[in-house]
């Protein structure tokens, strides 16, 4: 009967070693890190807030899903900050629509299209 033995190089054995090391190290040290915020400061500061949370004097936006709905969601956020409304502005929506086809036709999905048109340069 033949007997099979593996070779395994000297490398692997310091190498697995040190990644398990540090894999130990990293674990014990994402349980041992005090908290990095205070837990009194937190959830008092926001970063952002929900339209929903904040009713903005715009008043009652659509619930359907159209581009009068979006608009109108948007403008509720400006207005809440004191911002003024946008408006549609034709040549953008030209630009969109064009690039919307664009898209189809070639069959890619990007804000940059193959030969390197950009949002700018469509708009212009």
């Amino acid at each position: 009967m033949k007997r099979i033995v593996r070779y395994v190089p000297k490398w692997i054995a310091p190498r697995l070693a040190l990644a398990l090391l540090l894999t130990l190290v990293g674990v014990a040290g994402l349980l041992l890190v005090p908290p990095l915020f205070d837990d009194a400061k937190r959830g008092k500061e926001r970063v952002a807030t929900n339209p929903a949370e904040q009713p903005a004097d715009a008043g009652r936006c659509p619930d359907n899903a159209t581009d009068e709905a979006v608009q109108c969601e948007i403008n509720a956020v400006r207005a809440a900050r004191g911002l003024p409304p946008i408006r549609p502005r034709q040549s953008l929506r030209v630009a969109a629509q064009r690039h919307s086809e664009d898209m189809v036709r070639r069959h890619y999905f990007a804000h940059i299209s193959p030969t390197g048109m950009t949002l700018a340069k469509r708009v212009r």
